[in-house]
């Protein structure tokens, strides 16, 4: 699995800082807003792509399953 998220990644590191365990059964983060690859933001999908790619061996386009969540952790 890889998480692709609309945080910056400083952002992102600060909110998942009390929940490395979860977060480290993750390949790879994509951080939407300060990632070279991603040209485009929300409501593209453009994070979720480059998310894929990043596998070893990726996906094709049309085989890429998003799930979108929303969690806050305090």
């Amino acid at each position: 699995m890889a998480l692709a998220t609309g945080s910056h990644r400083t952002e992102f590191g600060v909110k998942i800082s009390r929940h490395q365990e979860l977060f480290s059964l993750f390949h790879h983060v994509v951080c939407n807003s300060d990632d070279p690859d991603v040209k485009r933001g929300k409501p593209h999908p453009d994070c979720f792509l480059v998310a894929a790619e990043r596998f070893e061996n990726p996906p094709s386009p049309e085989k890429v399953c998003i799930r979108v969540f929303s969690c806050y952790f305090s």
